[in-house]
């Protein structure tokens, strides 16, 4: 009564790949569906890189370095996986919330011995000026020889 459908040429130049997708997960798509059909090698190839998004650097790789076996283009796109996954895995480790460090009860803090005491831009404490020039005769002391 039903029947699984067989995929055709039209259903593989259909596929595209999201800018959120993962390579893997196109690769994956695409196999599924190559794998179903009877279609020359070089055409495969070119409806691989009509399914890869724009800006990807699989697609670019396949541009600037041509292939043309299918085998050799699915092998490449192995390298270009792992190195996607690994970035991703480098930049979430790098946007993970650090962890506060952990303070142990037993370390005593050392006080702050000059903490700033700046109140509305003025210093305690106080200033004496002392001029020699203005110093009242009574009280200079001149010693004299002998």
């Amino acid at each position: 009564m039903f029947t699984k459908r067989s995929a055709t040429t039209s259903r593989l130049w259909n596929l595209n790949q999201t800018k959120d997708q993962s390579l893997r997960d196109n690769m994956e798509k695409f196999k599924a569906v190559v794998s179903r059909i009877e279609i020359p090698d070089g055409i495969a190839i070119d409806a691989l890189r009509n399914t890869l998004w724009v800006h990807s650097k699989f697609r670019e790789d396949l541009y600037q370095n041509p292939t043309t076996s299918l085998q050799d283009a699915i092998t490449r796109s192995n390298n270009f996986i792992r190195m996607e996954e690994d970035t991703n895995a480098i930049l979430s480790k790098m946007n993970a919330p650090k962890a506060p460090a952990a303070k142990n009860a037993n370390t005593r803090q050392e006080p702050r011995q000059h903490a700033p005491s700046d109140k509305n831009g003025r210093k305690d404490g106080y200033m004496y000026v002392v001029n020699e020039n203005n110093v009242p005769t009574s009280t200079l002391v001149v010693r004299g020889e002998g």
